[in-house]
């Protein structure tokens, strides 16, 4: 398996400088049904890594008709791709997602890095690019994490569907307070998944991790939260 393979090979101080974990299948799956709902023709990754999503989507029948989008910032990452990096609807972006310019997607789907913004080594030169791509002030922001979930939800089209996978302390934090607002104020926000027993799903977890779908279709509705503590419910969500 790739990911073993890389992580074998891979040092862990390397992995965080980083902030790669890696997204279990099954998870990835869960993730990817919700954004593939509305048959989306474009579709965004912009922490590609490994190419989970990818994997995932690319086994739902109607992707033929996909477009899809990833970047990644790691060229060592990218080594273990062959041949993935060959398919026709794939284009996968060697540089930083938070530098490239803003477009829109029918879909976005990520588990972006985790680490904290001060040891983002460019984030000064890098961070009023960023704000004034997005139009939002991130002074603050403590979490890469936040800046990509910033930046990805100003892409997505009208009726797109996200979903992110996000450190779950970002709900009590002073920035997480402003992206709740946002997601709030537009019904962005549709769902939050989380794990009640996460090391048995997360396992190379960092901090405590929870799932956001989105949509934006501006509608209200109220917000489903779902709690998942092993595997035989996360398949059992799957199903409904």
């Amino acid at each position: 398996m790739v990911e073993s393979k890389y992580i074998s090979e891979t040092s862990l101080s390397y992995r965080k400088d980083y902030g790669q974990f890696f997204t279990p299948s099954s998870i990835a799956q869960l993730m990817a049904k919700w954004v593939m709902k509305d048959n989306p023709k474009t579709i965004l990754d912009p922490a590609f890594g490994l190419g989970i999503f990818y994997d995932e989507i690319e086994k739902i029948e109607s992707q033929q008709q996909i477009q899809f989008i990833g970047y990644e910032i790691d060229k060592r990452i990218l080594t273990y791709l062959n041949p993935k990096g060959n398919k026709k609807n794939l284009k996968i972006i060697n540089s930083d997602y938070l530098e490239a310019k803003v477009t829109t997607f029918d879909g976005i789907i990520c588990n972006p890095p985790y680490m904290r913004f001060q040891k983002f080594l460019k984030r000064h030169a890098v961070l009023p690019k960023i704000e004034e791509k997005i139009g939002k002030k991130l002074i603050g922001y403590s979490n890469i994490a936040s800046v990509f979930l910033v930046k990805a939800l100003k892409e997505l089209n009208f009726n797109g569907r996200l979903a992110f996978i996000m450190p779950f302390e970002f709900f009590n934090t002073g920035y997480g307070k402003e992206i709740k607002k946002s997601l709030l104020e537009n019904n962005l926000l549709k769902q939050i998944i989380l794990f009640s027993n996460e090391k048995d799903i997360f396992p190379d977890a960092i901090t405590t991790v929870c799932i956001l779908l989105c949509q934006k279709n501006y509608k209200y509705d109220s917000i489903r939260i779902t709690s998942i503590s092993n595997e035989d419910e996360i398949k059992k969500y799957k199903r409904n």
